[in-house]
C-alpha cells in the first residue's frame, strides 16, 4: 500500500524530468530564442540534462523550491518581524 501512495504522489515525468517545470523552462527558452537568437535553441537539451539530474534522487525538488519561495514571505512582512514570515498574498 506505500508503494501505492508513493506512486500516487509522483509528478507526471518525462524520462525522469516533471512535465511542469520542464515545459516552464522550455517555453521561456523558446521565447527568449524567438526574441534574440536561435542558437539559444542549442541549450534545450543541457537544460534537459541538467534538471534530470536534480531530479534524479528526488523527483519533488522543483515543488520543494516553489514551496521555499513561496515561504520567504514579503521584504516589508520579513523587516516587521524580523524573521521570514509565511503571510497570504
Amino acid at each position: 500500500m506505500a508503494k501505492l501512495l508513493k506512486a500516487m504522489k509522483r509528478p507526471a515525468a518525462l524520462w525522469g524530468v516533471p512535465m511542469v517545470p520542464l515545459l516552464a523552462v522550455t517555453g521561456v527558452t523558446i521565447i527568449v530564442a524567438i526574441w534574440t537568437s536561435v542558437a539559444l535553441l542549442f541549450l534545450l537539451p543541457v537544460q534537459f540534462l541538467v534538471m534530470k539530474s536534480l531530479t534524479r534522487n528526488e523527483p519533488m525538488r522543483f515543488n520543494l523550491i516553489a514551496v521555499w519561495l513561496r515561504a520567504k514571505g514579503k521584504p516589508v512582512a520579513n523587516r516587521l518581524f524580523g524573521a521570514t514570515t509565511f503571510m497570504p498574498r
